[in-house]
């Protein structure tokens, strides 16, 4: 073989552009895939079988401290990674728009029951262990347990939210992912903390269908750090506590 005349062909060095160009790129999307899009996969797959219902809040409810606009912005993340991991259908509702067919799939569920009604409305059909006590978070089973957010001079500084696993209770063969805090930034840390590779995995090794799970956040200057999810706080919840007949869904 005379390498001087591959050396000197065209077509050598072309090949030679084609894959300095390419393999890097592959290489990303094969570590995107690995690292992000995998896990992320067995976490919300069966989630969109056929399709998710986004329900986000109408408006800014009515606390002190205005933070719901981080509950959209927690959706819009979920949203466009959602379409660049995978082709799954979704659909983004108020929770206003109460009708049956938007209640009877696989739902997502950002804010918590005081911002979003359908949040209150599953809530109270579902007994679970951790609940909402005015801005503070509670375990009914255990009256040492309070979390509660840190405010000083109406300036919030750390805010905890709750991620929530459950059958759904207009249609029980669906479930139900309900991302909630005490204020827009334990929401936007809840949802968050489903769209990081690290925490799903840890989720998915629960091997449980139905749970709660706290998550805390430190805030700066009223923007969100990292979402931390307290791991020493996941309960699993038993099917037979997550079904109550007699629910109504208006046509």
């Amino acid at each position: 073989m005379n390498w001087i005349l591959i050396l000197n062909a065209n077509w050598f060095w072309g090949i030679i552009g084609i894959l300095v160009a390419v393999v890097p790129l592959t290489s990303r999307k094969w570590l995107f895939y690995l690292k992000v899009a995998r896990p992320l996969k067995r976490f919300w797959n069966a989630m969109f079988s056929p399709e998710l219902s986004i329900i986000t809040p109408e408006g800014e409810g009515g606390t002190g401290i205005k933070s719901q606009v981080f509950d959209f912005w927690a959706t819009s993340d979920a949203e466009n990674l959602f379409r660049k991991i995978s082709r799954w259908h979704f659909k983004r509702y108020l929770c206003g728009e109460k009708t049956s067919c938007m209640l009877k799939g696989n739902l997502l569920l950002v804010g918590g029951p005081g911002a979003n009604s359908i949040t209150r409305d599953i809530l109270e059909r579902i007994p679970v262990r951790y609940k909402f006590n005015d801005d503070a978070i509670i375990d009914i089973t255990n009256v040492n347990f309070y979390r509660k957010p840190d405010i000083k001079d109406n300036n919030l500084s750390k805010d905890y939210g709750v991620i929530t696993k459950c059958y759904n209770p207009y249609n029980e063969k669906k479930y139900v992912i309900i991302a909630m805090g005490c204020y827009g930034w334990g929401t936007w840390a809840s949802l968050k903390a489903t769209l990081d590779p690290a925490i799903v995995k840890f989720l998915t090794k629960k091997n449980a269908d139905l749970y709660q799970v706290l998550v805390s956040i430190e805030v700066y200057d009223k923007m969100p750090g990292e979402p931390k999810l307290e791991k020493d706080t996941f309960v699993v919840l038993k099917k037979s506590e997550t079904r109550k007949e007699g629910v109504e869904v208006t046509k």
